[in-house]
């Protein structure tokens, strides 16, 4: 069952080398670092899809919420929907 648990919040922390850290509560075992924060939102909706199939074993589209910047850090929500939903959706 998917319900709001299954928001994915994305926290995102510059590090004293010029990476960017990306870590999430809710992906176990999650931990992502570029030196180009864009790079992080393009290639966290993949790594949600493969977590995603590999730990619940369903296929998802994961849709970005919007950026959120306070104290340095940097957050933003994902929100991954099954697959087989997101295309009815969309097909409207």
């Amino acid at each position: 069952m998917f319900d709001k648990s299954n928001i994915v919040v994305l926290r995102i922390a510059l590090g004293k080398s010029g990476l960017y850290t990306a870590t999430s509560p809710q992906l176990d075992g999650v931990f992502l670092a570029h030196r180009n924060l864009n790079a992080i939102f393009e290639d966290m909706p993949n790594v949600i899809k493969l977590w995603f199939k590999s730990h619940r074993d369903i296929d998802v589209e994961v849709f970005q919420g919007p950026v959120n910047r306070e104290d340095g850090h940097v957050s933003m929500s994902m929100i991954p929907i099954p697959a087989k939903i997101a295309a009815e959706a969309l097909r409207g």
